[in-house]
């Protein structure tokens, strides 16, 4: 007896397993309102990603287009270079697909609370956290909170996560305290930042296939048509990459700002500054750009979803304290 009662206190606490489920993992997915004939906003599915969805369609629908333009063309080298030249683009799409995908997936669909840590978990994706690896825990939008670890990655706790309330209390009780205090915490959706990205691709995609066509099919045209064609190139593809690294490089995808410091996240790179380092505060078009004086980055919201106070509380935050 004394020994079934010492080997039932060896064995470890069963693990908490929290999931996403029903109705907030079908929108994790983009299949939340696959059939329905008015689309939900931001506001109403915070998983909603548009990039993934629109080049997730123009995956499917390529190799039909494919083998339309093969049976009506017929075989020949000329059809057998324009399929080579669609797979092409089908392969660009899809490494833009992927990197989306891998993005969204930090929005995780089950944790799991161990001994020693927890176990994070989405779709091709499986982190083992330690407890002393965490490094700050906060709110942000749409009751989700925001996971940080001591290497630097960053991590989204759904709200609908089963058992979240207690989950996000037992994570508070092994976060250290922070040094820095903020007030106002900013996150942009993953699906923004992935959107903009793919529209700039889609940009440059559009502007070098038909030179890509012209260069290795070699179709009939004008030669006024060919200098429209690089023009529009040439014009557009410079653009559509400075557009890519901006908000790659340049557009906080998580902002915070306390009564002295201030943190950036973008998809490349984090800083911390003081506050009283920031020289200026703009808004141009649906940005606002933010400068200091370690460098500048551009913060943006949509007007239609409850981010865009957060965004305009940042702001005026930076302008009392100027």
């Amino acid at each position: 007896m004394l020994a079934q009662l010492e080997s039932s206190k060896a064995l470890p606490a069963p693990s908490a397993v929290h999931r996403l489920q029903g109705k907030p993992l079908r929108r994790w997915w983009q299949v939340g309102d696959l059939f329905a004939l008015k689309r939900k906003s931001i506001k109403e599915d915070k998983y909603q990603n548009p990039s993934i969805r629109a080049q997730l369609l123009f995956l499917l629908q390529l190799p039909f287009g494919m083998a339309l333009m093969s049976h009506i063309a017929g075989p020949s080298p000329t059809t057998t270079k324009m399929l080579i030249l669609a797979g092409v683009a089908g392969v660009a799409v899809f490494t833009q697909l992927a990197y989306a995908f891998k993005q969204h997936c930090k929005i995780l669909t089950e944790v799991e609370e161990t001994g020693d840590g927890i176990v994070l978990k989405a779709p091709f994706f499986t982190r083992r956290i330690h407890w002393s690896e965490l490094n700050d825990f906060y709110s942000v939008d749409n009751d989700d909170y925001l996971l940080e670890t001591t290497s630097g990655e960053d991590y989204v706790l759904s709200g609908d996560l089963t058992d979240s309330a207690g989950l996000f209390e037992r994570l508070r009780q092994h976060v250290p305290k922070s040094t820095d205090v903020y007030s106002c915490n900013f996150r942009v959706p993953i699906g923004f930042i992935d959107s903009a990205t793919m529209a700039s691709f889609a940009v440059i995609l559009a502007s070098v296939f038909p030179f890509l066509t012209w260069l290795f099919v070699r179709p009939p045209l004008s030669q006024e048509t060919i200098v429209t064609q690089v023009a529009i190139a040439v014009l557009l593809v410079p653009l559509s990459v400075a557009a890519w690294r901006i908000h790659l490089n340049k557009t906080a995808e998580i902002f915070r700002i306390g009564d002295t410091s201030c943190m950036v996240r973008t998809r490349t790179g984090r800083q911390r500054f003081a506050v009283d380092q920031i020289t200026a505060v703009k808004k141009i078009l649906g940005y606002t750009l933010v400068k200091s004086r370690i460098g500048w980055f551009f913060l943006i919201a949509d007007k239609s979803e409850p981010a865009r106070a957060k965004l305009l509380e940042c702001s005026n935050t930076i302008r009392l304290i100027k």
